[in-house]
């Protein structure tokens, strides 16, 4: 919900000398695309970003390949969500660490709901998160400080104006309207910062890993059903589809 950057290049570990005589920026490596986009959008030109995960690519189960897990190790500061969320490189992260690679969580930064990872939904999480970024950066070898304060604070800025513009628009929607229902447990703290009721999910998991098993799907059926009755005043009978299939849904066909 927040972020939109490209990938920056990365160079090895310290400040060497280019061609020309300047010296390369600091190398921040980052574990997800999400926080890739945010911390390259925060620190502008400051730094080269790279990110590992490509986009599209499944978060919790994504295993980086070898010449990936060196960029990692030889990163100025490597950068991950932390909470479990990069589930196929935890033991690649832990060696890094294990290796002297500067590293920062976001999720040991901001307080977390029931170790949820999905942290960037809430951009209050994210604006507090970014201030201790800015705070590690600085240590880094090479970092201008005065010029990264001044980038984060301003891309912090637009963080509070999103805050500020998705209570507007929610403050439109009823208090007792304000339901969610996901494909997995993913907008915890989005449903905790603006005051919706997260009824359920069709994976009833933070992580995509995990099945639903035919008993989670009816309970999910009659919460949404409850759910309905409750908000809308609107009685469902029982041959009322409440979730239809993928393929009627795709071509518009009606039930």
């Amino acid at each position: 919900m927040v972020a939109i950057a490209g990938l920056g290049a990365i160079t090895g570990c310290g400040s060497e000398a280019t061609t020309d005589g300047a010296p390369d920026r600091p190398s921040v490596v980052v574990t997800t695309n999400i926080l890739g986009d945010i911390v390259e959008a925060a620190s502008g030109d400051l730094v080269d970003v790279e990110v590992i995960m490509p986009r599209g690519a499944e978060p919790h189960d994504f295993a980086p390949s070898a010449r990936q897990a060196e960029t990692m190790e030889n990163a100025d500061l490597l950068v991950i969500n932390g909470a479990g969320f990069e589930g196929g490189m935890l033991d690649i992260v832990d060696n890094v660490e294990a290796g002297g690679t500067p590293l920062f969580s976001f999720a040991e930064s901001v307080e977390l709901i029931d170790d949820d990872p999905h942290l960037w939904t809430d951009p209050q999480r994210i604006d507090e998160g970014l201030g201790a970024l800015d705070a590690r950066l600085v240590e880094v070898d090479g970092v201008d400080a005065d010029a990264l304060a001044e980038s984060f604070d301003a891309y912090r800025s637009e963080l509070r104006a999103l805050d500020t513009s998705i209570e507007a628009t929610v403050d439109t929607i009823p208090v007792d309207q304000r339901v969610l229902v996901t494909n997995h447990e993913v907008f915890a703290y989005f449903a905790d910062r603006y005051g919706f009721d997260v009824v359920g999910a069709v994976i009833p998991s933070t992580t995509t890993a995990a099945e639903p098993a035919a008993a989670d799907i009816e309970a999910l059926i009659t919460e949404v059903r409850a759910t309905v009755e409750r908000t809308t005043g609107v009685r469902l009978e029982p041959e009322v589809r409440v979730v239809g299939e993928p393929k009627a849904l795709a071509d518009g066909e009606q039930r």
